[in-house]
């Protein structure tokens, strides 16, 4: 049975020429999925996608002879990219699912609204709206998003059984839409089929972790699924003596510094998750197919090169500051300071965050080249002067200039 809800007023973004003469050229359309649920809690609408009956070759027909530009992004799956200058939105064709082995489905085209929302993975994610703010929802999901509960559409094991990374979606969208009342039944075929996210392939994993791990708070989630055993089926090495308080630290730091830190940044978190040191780390960006840049970032995050402890003063913080970057910098610095979870050398963290934020970082004046001009052969023999008018520079306290430290390396050389 359709429930429709009473309209929502319609948002600035549903104003778009571009949106209307798309949706008017299909004919019957409905946006759906995310913009749908974000429209229904007042937040910012990322992306629009948009549902409708008519099949893919129809579709690329009917906006064609509207003159609009369209991609066929997803053709095999139902799924076209309408496109003009910076907007884009992909409308796919429902669909039902035939059959599915928990990694891939076969689907069959439907002209049925509600045999499409039955496929999808939770209630909140499968409503629909039309232009005016009229939702369609089959399945409870604006009760449900109300409530802050996550669930399954129908039979929520059928659904965990059809593709297992919906086990880490449903954590995802926890951590993002959910309260504290977890839906018992959806947990528990998260549960069931736990093992089941080894068949799941590393990239998969990697995009719904980071995403999760990305969210303003994710202690709670990750304190879920790891009493649940879920968290050791996805971090190679981890077990049950994972430690969480230093994201439930971070997470505190990063609501009391506001603006002098980055943004929420999952691999900060996934580095706090790390507990057996390199070796896990290596196998951990094996397996969720992490780039080399992110493995850098966590091998430099568990092996850092600061260190914040009773000695730790201005003129350390100068040096790692000027070595490592802004950047690095506050990484390492977050790191260690959520480690340290009793607030040891709290007025050290943030006297070190503050000079993030305020010393200009000075540049080392001299490279390989001017010591080549002094007539220097290239080999180990440049690097060594570099090196020693660099540990002359830092203790000058940055202030030895370029000729300052030229007429230094030519005494050496004499």
């Amino acid at each position: 049975m359709t429930k429709i809800s009473s309209k929502i007023k319609p948002q600035k973004w549903m104003q778009s020429e571009f949106l209307k003469q798309v949706i008017s050229a299909l004919g019957e359309a409905r946006l759906v999925g995310g913009c749908v649920r974000d429209s229904l809690l007042g937040r910012k609408i990322k992306d629009v996608d948009i549902a409708t009956p008519n099949q893919p070759e129809k579709v690329m027909a009917l906006l064609k002879k509207k003159g609009i530009k369209v991609i066929p992004t997803g053709l095999k799956h139902g799924t076209i990219t309408a496109v003009r200058d910076k907007e884009l939105f992909e409308i796919t064709t429902l669909r039902k699912d035939i059959d599915c082995d928990g990694r891939h489905a076969t689907v069959e085209y439907t002209s049925d609204w509600q045999e499409d929302a039955a496929r999808r993975d939770f209630t909140i994610n499968a409503m629909f709206m039309d232009l005016s703010g009229e939702v369609y929802d089959y399945f409870g999901g604006i009760d449900d998003l109300k409530k802050g509960i996550i669930r399954f559409v129908g039979d929520p094991y059928a659904r965990v059984q059809e593709d297992y990374l919906r086990i880490l979606r449903y954590f995802r969208f926890e951590v993002n839409y959910g309260s504290h009342a977890i839906d018992k039944e959806s947990l528990s075929a998260c549960i069931k089929y736990r093992e089941k996210i080894d068949n799941l392939s590393g990239e998969r994993i990697q995009i719904e972790m980071l995403k999760l791990l990305s969210a303003k708070d994710p202690h709670r989630v990750l304190n879920i699924m790891k009493e649940e055993g879920i968290l050791a089926c996805v971090i190679p090495g981890s077990d049950e003596k994972l430690d969480l308080d230093a994201i439930k630290h971070l997470v505190n730091i990063e609501k009391e510094e506001g603006s002098l830190i980055p943004s929420e940044d999952s691999i900060i978190r996934l580095a706090l998750l790390i507990q057996k040191g390199k070796k896990q780390v290596i196998e951990l960006c094996e397996r969720w197919k992490l780039s080399n840049v992110h493995k850098k970032q966590l091998l430099d995050l568990i092996e850092p090169l600061m260190e914040i402890n009773s000695r730790t003063n201005e003129k350390d913080y100068k040096r790692y500051l000027t070595k490592l970057g802004k950047e690095d910098f506050i990484k390492q610095l977050l790191f260690l300071w959520a480690k340290d979870e009793r607030n040891d050398h709290i007025m050290q963290c943030k006297s070190m965050l503050a000079m993030a934020n305020t010393w200009k970082i000075p540049v080392f004046p001299i490279g390989g080249k001017d010591i080549l001009a002094l007539g220097v052969k290239p080999g180990e023999r440049v690097g060594d002067l570099l090196e020693r008018a660099y540990i002359i520079w830092e203790k000058s306290d940055y202030a030895l200039t370029k000729k300052q430290l030229m007429e230094i390396i030519k005494k050496d050389l004499d």
